[in-house]
């Protein structure tokens, strides 16, 4: 009896193992608790970089790791204390981090009582950074509110909108297009006034161009409430939603009304540039004897005209799967709140994600698919997420987040969830059912992705165990592996999975 039994496990054993993907490692190095990876950029066949935050120099550091050893090639210390106060907590930056033409471009905000300066810091190929640059930067009294946002938009520019936001209810904006590869700005665009209480803008983006887009809402009803410490609106009654675009070379604004009809709720909305206009996303819910859930895709072409609009409609499967209590008194997916992830475009595939998430509790993802020539949904897909940890308890701070991999539009999707999950597929995901993963160890990382794009296929990747492979931010292009990180107390190690983009 004993005999079987010790056959029927190790046979389990080997088709486990078997299921993983093959990885090949580095060499072990050794790791120091106060150093702290963050961030991985992956965008080149012999060489990948890795930010860390050095808690014992309290700076951010970049290192540039060969393939596929990860011997250091480069070391280069940030020096951010040098900008900002000895006792700023680094760890609430809020910063970009990409590469471009084989320099690595670090932008950060620095913020003050009176006053907002957004810097940048270039490090070129051999590992050596330059001074810090002054982008743009927003001085007030107290009690007037100033907010940057920041992005990497098209060409690889910088684009930084700041806000201030007046005790008489006027908020004033204005737009910086910055080129870091000539180190000077595009342009400089003040847009209009808005009132506070009645109007939001957000989604600011550029295309090739360097024309400006971004989204305008009129707000009927609104709610502000404080969470996490952070002011945030929610709106009871919707407006007009407008697409504004200004062209590179002017100052003239161009407004289409979106058609959106019987608005509820806009949870996650976005602007993909295409080569020949500009495509707005929003997974919203309209009231129409009850409140539906849908996604609105709408074309807009160069000359600001529609070339489509489609509503797409969750399917019934998906509906039901997302039909459960969760946190509040109702059990519709109309009522699950999620906020924009990320997006990817080729000819054929217009990829749009959003997930649910709350504080550190993170969620399911969604994963829509649509043909970008007539905006209808081509699949949706639910990718399963459980995870929750406290923060502020683990050295590890994005153990919840989902590593996305642009496939060439078609992404891959790689988390940590609970090994008991393993056989239980994206089709058959059910949120009270899904054990949830608590923390780092003992987990599987595992993959959802299919090039068909019809239906996510789940792949193990690895199972921590002595090495645990810890989620990180990524960010990867071009290249055709993926490269993770793995840690084990005292000692550190990375991993390279070979794959097609």
């Amino acid at each position: 009896m004993y005999k079987y039994a010790i056959i029927a496990l190790l046979s389990c054993c080997c088709i486990f193992v078997s299921a993983q993907s093959n990885i090949i490692f580095s060499k072990t190095f050794n790791s120091k608790r106060k150093n702290v990876p963050i961030a991985i950029i992956n965008n080149h066949s012999s060489y990948f970089h890795v930010m860390r935050y050095n808690k014992a120099v309290h700076d951010f550091t970049i290192e540039r790791r060969s393939k596929p050893n990860a011997a250091m090639l480069a070391y280069t210390p940030l020096r951010l204390d040098s900008v900002n106060a000895d006792w700023f907590d680094y760890e609430k930056l809020d910063y970009l981090f990409f590469e471009s033409n084989h320099k690595v471009y670090f932008v950060f905000e620095k913020v003050l009582n009176k006053k907002h300066t957004i810097y940048l810091k270039v490090i070129d190929t051999l590992g050596k950074s330059g001074g810090f640059t002054e982008l743009s930067s927003m001085e007030a009294e107290p009690g007037v509110g100033l907010k940057f946002i920041f992005s990497k938009v098209d060409n690889n520019n910088i684009l930084i909108v700041g806000a201030i936001s007046l005790p008489n209810g006027i908020t004033k904006k204005t737009a910086v297009l910055f080129d870091p590869k000539a180190m000077k700005p595009v342009w400089f665009k003040k847009l209009p006034h808005e009132n506070s209480i009645t109007e939001v803008s957000d989604g600011f983006t550029t295309n090739s161009f360097n024309d400006l887009f971004y989204i305008h809402y009129n707000i009927k009803s609104r709610t502000v409430i404080n969470r996490d410490n952070l002011n945030v609106i929610i709106v009871n009654e919707y407006g007009t939603i407008s697409v504004l675009k200004i062209l590179s070379d002017s100052k003239e604004i161009s407004e289409h009304i979106l058609g959106m009809n019987k608005i509820e709720t806009v949870y996650a909305s976005h602007l993909v540039c295409t080569e020949d206009g500009v495509i707005f996303i929003a997974q919203g819910v309209e009231e129409d004897f009850g409140k539906k859930p849908y996604l609105h895709v709408e074309k807009l072409n160069a000359t600001h005209n529609v070339v489509y609009i489609r509503k797409n409609n969750f399917p019934p499967n998906i509906t039901e799967q997302l039909t459960f209590y969760d946190g509040n008194n109702y059990k519709d997916a109309a009522y699950k709140n999620y906020t924009y992830k990320k997006s990817f475009l080729n000819n054929n595939n217009l990829c749009f994600i959003t997930e649910r998430r709350d504080g550190d509790y993170y969620k399911e993802l969604l994963s829509w698919n649509i043909d970008p020539q007539n905006g209808e949904l081509i699949s949706l897909n639910i990718v399963p997420r459980k995870t929750f940890y406290f923060s502020g308890r683990t050295r590890f701070k994005n153990l919840g987040e989902c590593i996305i991999i642009n496939k060439n539009a078609n992404p891959v999707f790689y988390l940590l969830e609970d090994s008991k999950n393993f056989p239980v597929s994206p089709q058959e995901f059910k949120f009270h059912e899904f054990n949830k993963q608590n923390g780092l160890f003992g987990g599987n990382v595992v993959s959802y992705g299919n090039q068909t794009k019809e239906k996510l296929e789940k792949n193990l990747i690895y199972k921590n165990a002595n090495f645990d492979l810890v989620p990180l931010l990524y960010f990867s292009e071009t290249v055709s592996d993926d490269v993770f990180y793995f840690n084990e107390g005292q000692y550190e190690k990375f991993g390279f999975i070979s794959g097609n983009k």
